[in-house]
């Protein structure tokens, strides 16, 4: 029995030598993975801070360009505005007409002398419509030459009221 019970205890001594060297290793590897565990995140934190300061120079920037855009929007609108008020306050009418679609983009609030209600104004061919017959096709051939040339000129044509009724335009066209 005590031959059985020394191999027993020397084969469960092995046993537990051969579990401690396991363990030791085992415990090894586990500090070595927590230790790339903590070097990885420790890195990755970095590369987090790193990029959270990247977005926040970047947004920093993009609400610099912002203001500097609402800005520059502001003085547009403004000088639009001053502009329109100049535009409307002299004696004459002020317009931008569109060749290409045969239309005015813009009249100014003097047309009323006209008589001819403001949407009409924008509606195609009404320019040519409303010259006086006569005068149509050379008044606007004129005009379409010039024009196609990119060079400024002054004509006359007599233009129709609402009434029928024709005043001489003196148009002087900035291309």
């Amino acid at each position: 029995i005590v031959s059985v019970l020394a191999g027993t205890l020397t084969l469960g001594l092995i046993a537990l030598f051969v579990a401690h060297t396991l363990l030791k290793v085992f415990s090894r590897r586990i500090e070595q993975t927590e230790q790339q565990l903590r070097t990885l995140n420790a890195q990755l934190e970095e590369r987090i801070r790193e990029r959270t300061a990247e977005v926040e120079r970047t947004n920093a920037e993009l609400n610099h360009e912002i203001a500097e855009r609402i800005q520059a929007q502001n003085t547009l609108s403004e000088r639009e505005g001053n502009l329109r008020r100049l535009v409307e306050s002299v004696d004459a009418i002020v317009w931008e007409y569109d060749f290409a679609n045969d239309r005015f983009t813009y009249v100014s609030p003097q047309v009323a002398q006209f008589g001819h209600p403001m949407v009409e104004w924008f509606q195609p061919g009404f320019w040519q419509e409303h010259i006086h017959p006569e005068d149509r096709d050379e008044a606007v051939g004129f005009c379409a030459s010039q024009t196609e040339k990119g060079l400024a000129h002054e004509f006359q044509y007599r233009f129709a009221t609402a009434s029928g009724d024709y005043f001489w335009v003196d148009d002087k066209v900035t291309v």
